[in-house]
């Protein structure tokens, strides 16, 4: 994940976000420090990077124990930023770990704050069957 050439990010994080797909997978990645990286690749110039690293986040945004990490690692801001992202595959992952977060009451405050509710609200009016039904 720190590799500085796009290609070894890339096939990292893509790499990390099949492995988020298991709960124990998901605590392990947070224990070895790498969801601040994770987070930080949201914000990549890649967007397939960027597609990998929010699936990654949505992936973990569903564990409780993890939604609060994600906030306190920062992630909220690069989340919202994705929803306006070109890529379909990166808004709809944003979104879907928005969605997931926004069950946290200790979150969605900060979810308020940085201008999460509105791409949230937004999903209702989704062109498409499966954004509108994104878990």
């Amino acid at each position: 994940l720190l590799a500085p050439q796009e290609l070894i990010q890339m096939h990292a994080m893509s790499s990390v976000r099949t492995l988020t797909t298991g709960v124990e997978n998901q605590a392990k990645i947070v224990n070895e420090g790498a969801l601040p990286l994770i987070v930080g690749l949201l914000r990549s110039p890649n967007v397939e990077i960027q597609e990998h690293a929010a699936g990654a986040v949505r992936n973990m945004a569903s564990n409780v124990n993890i939604k609060d990490k994600i906030s306190q690692a920062d992630g909220l801001a690069p989340l919202i930023a994705l929803t306006r992202s070109h890529s379909v595959t990166a808004q709809e992952s944003a979104l879907a770990a928005l969605l997931s977060l926004s069950f946290d009451s200790t979150v969605v405050l900060k979810l308020a704050e940085y201008g999460g509710i509105p791409p949230l609200v937004q999903l209702l009016g989704a062109p498409n069957d499966e954004t509108q039904a994104l878990p």
